[in-house]
């Protein structure tokens, strides 16, 4: 049997949580393996001890190890947990860096990073110089800056032989992954397991209702009844034991429960979290009522992750997904889960992100219960009736979201195809398409997909695209001085969100967010929105600021300090130009994408707006924040994307260009004139391609197009002509006749009229077949008395119509091209008497009675016993 040489006695100091045990085996399979795979049950302390037991195994002169975790506030809880348990302050052996904040020193061997910063990292540092081990934690979450990652870290790995990954989760499809890595490596990928320390758990189900509905599965927007519905729960708890049928076979089953400590509340959103916290606040006053959500600030996220003063009171956390892995709530014994998440996805058609509200699946749900047998037995009640759930994974937000960012780091790396990375999931095409497009108007990449100077700058700021362009245009010299600092703090305003006193409002202006910051100087969030700003400036480089160095850096945080400036509304255009939107009616505005959004407040009367923050909705959009822009600075910016669309416009057959100027789906201009002459058989084709054949005029004089149409056909099947038929063909027609009307288009009037369109099928022939044509199959019938009738080819048989006297000495039906003309015969009334294809079986025949008939109502007029000798005759009698 194969020995570890890594003893059990190297981690013996280390708490005892099950990964603990399998910490020789990992360290002996991360030393050999260029990749490996832990999956570890909740509780498990994989988090706490890998990264720990790692640079124990893995040599000081290798270099860092880098822990990735998902969210700012789960890297800082893990460093100081870590540093914790080995007795140091934190930025010894073990730091972190996040977004504005960074805790590291010389003698750090473990860095805790976020999956986005770790990015930013690879594009200042492409070869990720001093780092030996890259742990990816929590990678079910598969967020894009973790795809990224991971794809950038394997193509790294193929230019460096001494950097290895590490992938950690509780719930993943380990299969898939280990299969994906060992193709992208080349070799055996190890997949090791371990238990989790947990506690039983009492799970019992209470399906929220309304009107008589469950809300779980989520199939329709009730916010009031979710809320209404979990503060019922939750006094139920407080009040006694929790009511609902207890789990059902092949569940968890029972084990008591502790009913003091920490609630912990899973909902779906912000808004349902605000609506519960305002009522229980209500209604439980004694009691701590906290947030968890990504919109809250750093600091607030921290305090709700520190242990509570006294450990026996009773805590209510409301949270999103946000405490579904990544994030330890102390204290936790009861859980109370909705079910429900809202998911981000984003729309290409309306160029807007849109937050649903959707059921999680069974691999959220144990990881939620999860949370509530980490310090005991724990109890869970979930809102939804058992079996709701899917047991398929939510899809990769790579796979749902816009791209843009990925682009731009990938370009600022060198990559102009980020398709060929080693993806888990490849983003999609058109993803990427509509990506490049928006860079590409941002100034970021070059046709070739480059990366430009400022769209390096851009890259480094790691910001939103659109924003940190905002930031980057006053860098190359237009404007004032004080246009940096304006930008910067609109960034900043952007990053942290709304003034607490402005929240409640549908749409919010950045003038007025702008005006909160002033008037709330020395509030949390002003000084948070300082912080941003001035952590916005840090990462600007000298050498950004113009070759002049007019303004310094150090002039720039004063300007900003002294907040000496107007927000720069003409630098949102250019920055924004996908989120332009035109007034179209009262409170609607109209996006580039065409998308109609609802905006309310005194800026819905303004002509242009820019839409920092939207929501797509199902049929019209909501804005939630806005910019008022200079209606000259937007059709300037649209300008530089605006292209031309043509199209025709037709009244009858009378045809029109109409020339618009577009970006996307709004239009900015439209002239409309007659069709030019060198473009009327384009004009023709689109009329036959947009309303088909039957829009030509068939019908006009007397169906002369169609008849020669039929004439034309009947000569080519008769003749056997295969090359004539083939023109001819429903298929090949359009080319036909768009070639054959050419020179008869007129600009004015009808674009063709039948007697044109005719004269053209009776010229499609070449001209060494155009006599035999004319004679083979004549246009008209000359009779017996010398009149000339034409003659319908309409339904393949050559058929003459004219009055019975004049085929008076005609024996027998003629032939064309051997087929025999059929004749309709009129009285002298011009109404039908009979229609033959054989005269000669007409006279012998039926003749007699038709003739009786006619003398009895024409008695005046010739009607001889023997038609075949009689003389022909256009009168009453001949002559």
């Amino acid at each position: 049997m194969k020995t570890d040489p890594f003893s059990e006695t190297l981690f013996a100091d280390l708490p005892d949580l099950p990964v603990r045990a399998l910490l020789p085996e990992l360290s002996s399979a991360v030393r050999s393996s260029r990749a490996t795979v832990l999956r570890a049950a909740p509780g498990a302390g994989k988090t706490s001890l890998v990264p720990l037991a790692m640079a124990r195994v893995l040599p000081p002169a290798s270099g860092r190890i880098l822990l990735l975790e998902p969210r700012r506030v789960a890297a800082v809880a893990s460093a100081r947990r870590m540093a914790d348990l080995l007795g140091e302050p934190v930025g010894e052996g073990v730091g972190y860096a996040v977004r504005g904040e960074r805790s590291c020193s010389s003698n750090t061997r473990v860095e805790v990073v976020t999956e986005g910063l770790f990015t930013k990292r690879l594009v200042n540092d492409p070869g990720l110089d001093g780092v030996s081990l890259v742990i990816f934690d929590e990678f079910h979450e598969r967020s894009i800056h973790s795809d990224l990652a991971l794809a950038l870290s394997l193509e790294l790995m193929g230019l460096r032989d001494d950097l290895s990954i590490l992938l950690m989760s509780a719930t993943m499809d380990v299969g898939r992954i280990c299969e994906f890595l060992a193709s992208s490596t080349g070799a055996p990928v190890p997949l090791l397991d371990s238990a989790g320390r947990q506690y039983p758990l009492d799970i019992s189900y209470q399906p929220l209702q309304a009107d008589g509905r469950p809300l779980v599965p989520y199939r329709f927007e009730d916010r009031d009844g979710l809320v209404e519905g979990t503060q019922r729960c939750i006094a139920d708890i407080l009040s006694g034991p929790a009511r609902g049928r207890a789990a059902g076979p092949g569940e968890r089953g029972t084990a008591g429960s502790r009913d003091k400590g920490t609630i912990l509340v899973f909902l779906p959103g912000r808004a349902e979290i605000d609506a519960l916290h305002t009522a229980l606040s209500k209604a439980f006053p004694a009691i701590a009522i906290l947030p968890l959500h990504g919109s809250l600030s750093f600091e607030a996220q921290k305090r709700v992750l520190e242990a509570p003063p006294d450990p026996s009171s009773t805590r209510i956390v409301l949270a999103t997904n946000i405490a579904e892995t990544s994030l330890t709530v102390p204290g936790v014994c009861i859980v109370v889960d909705t079910g429900l998440v809202k998911v981000n996805r984003w729309h290409s058609g309306s160029g807007l992100d849109r937050l649903t509200t959707e059921v999680e699946d069974a691999f959220s749900a144990d990881q939620r219960a999860g949370r509530a047998g980490r310090l005991g037995p724990g109890r869970v009640v979930r809102l939804w009736d058992a079996g709701a759930l899917t047991l398929q994974p939510r899809q990769s937000e790579i796979l749902r979201s816009e791209l843009s960012s990925l682009l731009l780091d990938c370009a600022s790396l060198g990559i102009r195809d980020p398709a060929g990375l080693p993806w888990l999931d490849v983003p999609p095409s058109h993803a990427l398409d509509e990506a490049r497009s928006l860079l590409g108007a941002l100034g970021a990449i070059d046709r070739e997909g480059r990366c430009t100077p400022r769209g390096r700058v851009m890259a480094r700021l790691g910001l939103d695209v659109r924003t940190a362009a905002l930031v980057a245009m006053p860098l190359e010299g237009k404007g004032d001085s004080a246009d940096l600092p304006a930008a910067i703090l609109s960034a900043a305003l952007l990053a942290e969100g709304s003034a607490p006193l402005s929240r409640g409002r549908d749409t919010e202006s950045l003038d007025q967010r702008l005006d909160a910051f002033k008037l709330q100087r020395n509030s949390p969030w002003a000084r948070r929105v300082m912080e941003t700003a001035i952590d916005i400036l840090g990462r600007l480089q000298s050498k950004d600021l113009g070759k002049d160095g007019a303004v310094s850096l150090k002039a720039c945080r004063n300007i900003l300090e002294t907040l000496s400036f107007d927000l720069p509304a003409f630098l949102f255009p250019p920055a924004f130009p996908d989120s332009l939107a035109r007034k179209e009616g009262e409170g609607i505005f109209r996006l580039v994408s065409g998308r109609e959004l609802y905006v309310d407040g005194t800026f819905a009367r303004e002509p242009w707006l820019c839409v920092l923050d939207a929501d797509a909705g199902e049929r019209r959009g909501r804005a939630r924040l806005v910019m008022s822009v200079p209606e000259e600075a937007a059709k300037e910016a649209l300008a530089l994307l605006a292209l031309t669309a043509e199209s025709w416009e037709w009244r009858g057959l009378e045809v029109f260009l109409v020339q618009k100027r577009m970006v996307r789906r709004l239009e900015l201009s439209q002239t409309k004139s007659r069709c030019p002459q060198n473009r009327l058989s384009e004009a023709f084709r689109a009329l036959i391609d947009e309303k088909g054949l039957e829009a030509l005029p068939w019908d006009e004089e007397r169906e002369l197009a169609r008849n020669a149409l039929e004439r034309l056909r009947f000569f080519a099947t008769h003749r056997n002509d295969q090359a004539l038929s083939k023109q001819l063909s429903p298929e090949a027609l359009p080319d036909t006749l768009s070639a054959a009307v050419a020179p008869r288009l007129s600009p004015r009037g009808p674009i063709i009229d039948g007697k044109g369109l005719a004269a053209s099928i009776e010229e499609i022939p070449d001209w060494a077949l155009r006599r035999e044509y004319d004679s083979a199959v004549p246009v008209h019938f000359t009779s017996p008395a010398g009149s000339r009738h034409r003659i319908s080819w309409i339904g393949g048989q050559p058929t003459v119509s004219l009055r019975i006297q004049e085929c008076f000495g005609l024996a027998s039906s003629p032939l064309i091209l051997g087929v025999p003309l059929r004749f309709e015969l009129l009285s002298p009334a011009q109404r039908p008497v009979q229609v033959t294809c054989d005269l000669a079986s007409f006279w012998a025949t039926t003749w007699q009675e038709v003739r009786k008939e006619l003398r009895g109502r024409y008695p005046k007029h010739y009607w001889p016993e023997d038609p075949t000798l009689a003389i022909p005759t256009t009168r009453v009698r001949p002559r």
